[in-house]
């Protein structure tokens, strides 16, 4: 019965924030970055629901978690729409105007209030460098930052891979392609700590900082995740690296083979999700 009501909620949830995006659109339609925003919201739902079902969430705090995952970035359509850029520094903290939509849009109206108190904290929480000690809903807010950063890693993935990045410049938040890795960022990655985003100033910097979440994935079945996809080779590829970025990279590599994950052993990581959801079937 619990489930049933999860699952209907879910169903209102994806119809009224799927009306709401639209509600962004000109007259042409949507923006085409916001189209990618659209379309990343979705993505990280279903990233999320793969997670929390690794990580044993209950069939109703999956689809929480994905519920999670949907409305995480519900700031980001104000934010490119009234300050044409995804760039927090230049505009406002996406992760705030998010936890402000989804407080005060009546988007949540039909959830508990321990439920709204989930959701809330997962978007105001998923895009900054640390966790504060008291972080409320502390499982969600991994899973969605967790699947926040392997859709990341699939979005500008396939922006170099399709070289979209040439017609939008805003998904590098227009650096310049052509500067080598600030030393600063590099020497965060030696520490194996997560780069700190302000300190971000080229294209090599943004896929620098994106190298950096290695340290920073809170569940072992997202690196899991990572390492199957093959997306981290294709980063680093796309960098203008020199002998300093190149050491650091190693040792990324090393801290990956000490954790002794292979494509094959992530690959099962599909299989025993599958064979989860068969079992709830």
């Amino acid at each position: 019965m619990v489930l049933n009501r999860m699952l209907d909620l879910k169903t209102d949830i994806y119809k009224a924030y799927l009306h709401y995006i639209d509600s962004f659109a000109e007259s042409t339609g949507l923006h085409p970055l916001l189209v990618l925003k659209k379309e990343h919201s979705l993505r990280v739902a279903q990233e999320a629901a793969l997670l929390a079902g690794l990580e044993g969430f209950t069939s109703e705090e999956t689809v929480l978690a994905e519920i999670c995952g949907l409305l995480h970035d519900a700031g980001r359509f104000f934010q490119f729409t009234r300050y044409h850029t995804f760039h927090d520094a230049v505009s406002i903290n996406h992760g705030e105007k998010s936890a402000e939509i989804l407080e005060q849009s009546g988007l949540l109206n039909n959830f508990s209030v321990e439920q709204k108190k989930i959701i809330v904290a997962s978007a105001r929480y998923h895009n900054i460098r640390f966790l504060p000690v008291d972080c409320t809903a502390l499982r969600f807010v991994k899973t969605v930052r967790d699947s926040d950063k392997l859709d990341i890693f699939f979005t500008i993935s396939q922006a170099i891979n399709h070289k979209v990045y040439k017609n939008y410049q805003e998904i590098f938040w227009n650096f310049p392609p052509e500067k080598p890795a600030n030393p600063e960022l590099i020497r965060e990655l030696e520490e194996k700590t997560p780069c700190d985003m302000k300190k971000v100033q080229s294209r090599t910097d943004f896929l620098l900082l994106m190298y950096s979440w290695v340290y920073d994935f809170h569940f072992r079945s997202s690196l899991e995740q990572l390492i199957k996809r093959g997306q981290l080779e294709l980063i680093k590829a796309a960098m203008i690296t020199d002998p300093a970025l190149e050491k650091a990279m190693e040792n990324v590599q090393k801290f990956i083979n000490e954790q002794q994950i292979t494509k094959t052993v992530a690959a099962n990581v599909q299989m025993r999700l599958n064979n989860r959801l068969q079992q709830t079937d």
